[in-house]
C-alpha cells in the first residue's frame, strides 16, 4: 500500500511540474499536506520527493523545504523539431490532475528523446463558440498537438502544419489525428458490465459534442444490440443533478470522470448515502485513477502517459511523411473496480 501511495504522489507531482502547475523556484506544500491528500504516511511523502530529488526534479532544503528545480522540459541549443503544445490554462484544475497532465509526461520523454522542442500555450477554451488558433501562436513550429477535448466546437488552424489531438474525435479531418479511449471497445466492455448485473436499462449522462457523443453512439448500439435499452442524456458543463437517479433497476453510465465524481458528491451532500452503493454505475476516461481528490468508481480507463507518447509518435510520422492522411488512434480501456485487483 505505502508503494503504491507513493507512487501515486510521484506521478501526481511529475504531472503538476510537466504542466506547470509546479514551475523551477516554487516550494511545495508540506509533507504533512502531501500525506493527507494521498492518504499515507509522513515517511512515504517523504520517499517520494526523494526519489523525485534523485531525478533531478526536485531540491529537498534542509529546514527550509522542498521546492521544484526543473520541469523536465528545457530549451534545447539546437532543437530538430519544434511542436506547438496546447492545453488549457496551468491555474484549471479540472486540467491539471487529469489526463492532459499525465499525456504531456510521456510527450516530454518522447520530445527529450528525440531532440525536439515543446512550445507550450496554455489557454482556457472550453465551451467556447470557436477555436482559432493564429499563425503568430504557431510562428517557427513544425507541428500542433492538443492535449485536452479540442473538439467541442469548430477548430482553426493554419493549414500548413500536420495537428494530432488528445482525448478528441474528429472523422473525416484532414489535418488532425486523434489519440483517445476506443469507444467501440470500452462499448463492449461495459456491454458486458451491465449484463453481467443484469441490468437491461442503462441512462448516459455525456456532453453533447466530439469524442463524449461518439462514446455515447457507440454504448447506445452495443448494448441494444445485446437487447438492453440506452436512454441518453446530455449535460451542461458535467454536472448531473441527484434527482436523475430515479430508477434503481437501472444502470447509469458517465461519459468522464468529472461528471461522475460531481454525481457521487452530490448525491452524498443531498442523500447522506454514497451512489454507488444505491445504483449501479459506471464511468468513462479513468480520470479517477489520475485525481487524488475524486471518490473511487467503477471505471474504464487507459495510460494516458503512454497516450502522451503516440501524440508525439503520430506527430513525427505526420511530419516524415507529408502525404499522409489524418487518423484515429485508440487505446483500448481496462475495468477498474476499486477494492479488486488491476492488471
Amino acid at each position: 500500500m505505502a508503494i503504491d501511495s507513493r507512487r501515486r504522489l510521484v506521478a501526481h507531482l511529475k504531472a503538476m511540474i510537466a504542466c506547470g502547475a509546479y514551475r523551477e523556484g516554487d516550494r511545495l506544500p508540506t509533507l504533512r499536506v502531501f500525506a493527507e491528500q494521498f492518504n499515507t504516511t509522513l515517511s512515504t511523502a517523504r520517499n517520494g520527493m526523494l526519489e523525485l530529488e534523485k531525478l533531478g526534479l526536485l531540491e529537498i532544503r534542509r529546514s527550509d523545504g522542498v521546492y521544484v528545480k526543473a520541469n523536465g522540459n528545457g530549451k534545447l541549443a539546437a532543437p530538430n523539431r519544434r511542436i506547438a503544445v496546447f492545453g488549457s490554462c496551468p491555474n484549471d484544475i479540472s486540467y491539471l490532475e487529469t489526463y492532459s497532465a499525465h499525456s504531456l509526461l510521456g510527450l516530454q520523454e518522447m520530445a527529450s528523446e528525440n531532440n525536439c522542442r515543446l512550445e507550450m500555450h496554455f489557454r482556457h477554451y472550453f465551451m467556447r463558440q470557436s477555436i482559432e488558433i493564429t499563425d503568430d501562436e504557431i510562428a517557427g513550429s513544425d507541428a500542433i498537438i492538443f492535449l485536452g477535448s479540442y473538439d467541442w466546437a469548430p477548430l482553426k488552424l493554419p493549414a500548413t502544419l500536420p495537428a494530432v489531438g488528445l482525448g478528441m474525435s474528429l472523422p473525416g479531418s484532414r489535418q488532425i489525428s486523434t489519440i483517445d479511449l476506443d469507444p467501440f471497445d470500452a462499448a463492449a466492455i461495459a456491454t458486458a458490465y451491465f449484463v453481467e448485473r443484469k441490468i437491461t436499462k442503462v441512462k448516459f449522462f455525456y456532453l453533447d459534442f466530439g469524442s463524449p457523443r461518439h462514446r455515447y453512439v457507440a454504448f447506445k448500439d452495443e448494448f441494444e444490440r445485446a437487447g438492453g435499452q440506452c436512454e441518453g442524456v446530455i449535460i451542461d458543463g458535467n454536472l448531473v443533478p441527484p434527482e436523475f437517479f430515479d430508477d434503481p433497476q437501472a444502470g447509469y453510465l458517465f461519459v468522464n470522470g468529472t461528471m461522475s465524481d460531481a454525481a457521487l458528491v452530490g448525491y452524498r451532500n443531498q442523500q447522506n448515502r454514497n451512489l454507488t452503493t444505491d445504483f449501479t454505475i459506471l464511468s468513462l476516461d479513468g480520470k479517477c485513477r489520475y485525481v487524488h481528490s475524486y471518490l473511487p468508481v467503477p471505471n474504464l480507463g487507459i495510460d494516458w502517459r503512454e497516450a502522451g507518447k503516440a501524440l508525439f509518435t503520430e506527430c513525427m510520422y505526420r511530419l516524415d511523411h507529408p502525404d499522409s492522411a489524418a487518423r484515429s488512434l485508440y487505446f483500448c480501456p481496462d475495468l477498474q473496480i476499486p477494492g479488486t485487483p488491476t492488471r
